[in-house]
């Protein structure tokens, strides 16, 4: 585990994406279970209370994969693990927007440790 600081992602962009995945979170069970991870979109989507492992073990949490925004209905053919994200129909685009913001941010701290690191 790491802890990273000094990182710059701005306050407000973590604490929009934390409000943004509460809201995610408190969908009704069939509006999440609509979007469930699935052989067809890969690692997009809902991943009910112990199913996120992969192991025997019950971790007693949910899951909401997704990641960068692509058009893609189909695996990309070089990264298998891309593909379009599958976000509730009650969830709101501003939610959307704001864990994307997030998640934009995160991905420029890991280049930049890679980079120092590497």
């Amino acid at each position: 585990m790491v802890l990273v600081s000094g990182h710059g992602v701005d306050t407000q962009v973590q604490e929009a994406a934390l409000e943004a995945a509460r809201t995610l979170f408190a969908l009704p069970l069939a509006d999440k279970e609509a979007e469930l991870v699935d052989d067809v979109y890969g690692t997009r989507g809902y991943l009910p209370t112990g199913e996120e492992s992969g192991s025997s073990r019950h971790e007693n949490k949910e899951g909401f994969s997704y990641g960068f925004e692509t058009r893609l209905t189909t695996h990309h053919k070089v990264n298998g693990l891309r593909m379009r994200n599958r976000w509730p129909s009650p969830f709101p685009t501003s939610g959307v927007k704001q864990l994307n913001d997030l998640f934009t941010a995160l991905c420029k701290v890991c280049a930049a440790l890679t980079k120092a690191i590497g």
